[in-house]
């Protein structure tokens, strides 16, 4: 819970100014870094972090420019995890990742995320 309470906030108190250099944006690819590799293979890691998989998709569509690896962290989540598919993503998520698709010239990070589903 604390490092998405570090996603949350300092995603929130420094949405304005943050650029590559940013302190937060640093952090922040760290969180996602580190919960990347709690979620590896432990589906019950999965399935507590699942409660704020909403929070990632955000910061995952937001950070084209930043690349934070919410999108990696994303993908490791739902990887594998049909349960999660089922209940966590609909037809509205995928079609903003296919919009976001589109407009970014096929980003390598969005096309996996959108073949783990």
């Amino acid at each position: 819970e604390l490092l998405v309470d570090i996603l949350y906030y300092s995603f929130r108190m420094f949405r304005e100014e943050l650029d590559i250099r940013h302190p937060a944006v640093r952090i922040n690819t760290l969180c996602y870094r580190l919960i990347k590799h709690i979620v590896k293979g432990n589906q019950s890691n999965q399935m507590y972090l699942s409660q704020w998989m909403e929070l990632f998709m955000e910061q995952s569509i937001q950070d084209d420019k930043l690349d934070l690896e919410a999108t990696s962290a994303l993908t490791e989540l739902i990887n594998n995890n049909k349960f999660l598919l089922e209940q966590q993503v609909d037809k509205e998520i995928i079609a903003k990742f296919l919009d976001l698709c589109k407009e970014q010239d096929k980003n390598s990070r969005l096309l996996r995320f959108l073949k783990s589903l």
